[in-house]
């Protein structure tokens, strides 16, 4: 899959550049779509508190994060690249 491909296969480095998470546009996704934060945690394998610091931008998401966002939030391949500014 294309947007797979996209993503390092190093799960410890973190976004960069042109590919970081478009963060407005996220936190406006899961407003609307009423997404529970705890479980988005959950299924990221991150604490509540870790998801806080990425969804206001003070932490990056690890490309793994990244790959288990697009499953939960079950996001169209373009839904994705939207969200990576891409």
């Amino acid at each position: 899959m294309f947007v797979i491909t996209k993503l390092s296969a190093d799960k410890n480095k973190h976004m960069k550049g042109s590919d970081t998470v478009q963060i407005k546009l996220l936190n406006d996704y899961i407003e609307v779509h009423s997404i529970n934060k705890s479980r988005m945690a959950e299924a990221l394998g991150i604490s509540r508190n870790a998801l806080a610091m990425k969804l206001e931008g003070k932490t990056p998401f690890k490309d793994f994060e990244l790959k288990q966002m697009k499953k939960f939030l079950n996001l169209t391949d373009q839904q994705f690249l939207d969200f990576l500014g891409i």
